[in-house]
């Protein structure tokens, strides 16, 4: 959790969760590589229309290309890793 706290003083930090809201500026860090280490969702909402969900399963969990069909083509991206699946989607 220490090296979470470097990207936010003010993020409220537990085991599980990295909550943080920001007025001004923007997150310091980057929202893959956290989901590749610490971290199996991620919500992102701006209020000008930005919006990001990503989730880590289990590679064994989910058929990718039986779930492939439901997915929205523009602005989505899919990451395979050795144990885990990284997805995102997005809107703008």
């Amino acid at each position: 959790m220490d090296e979470l706290r470097r990207y936010s003083t003010r993020a409220e930090i537990t085991p599980t969760r990295f909550c943080n809201e920001y007025n001004w500026g923007d997150f310091k860090g980057n929202p893959r590589t956290w989901m590749e280490r610490w971290f199996d969702a991620f919500l992102y909402v701006a209020n000008w229309g930005t919006h990001w969900f990503m989730l880590r399963l289990p590679r064994r969990l989910l058929d990718w290309r039986e779930v492939s069909e439901y997915l929205l083509e523009d602005g989505t991206e899919d990451k395979a890793g050795h144990r885990d699946r990284l997805h995102r989607t997005g809107l703008t």
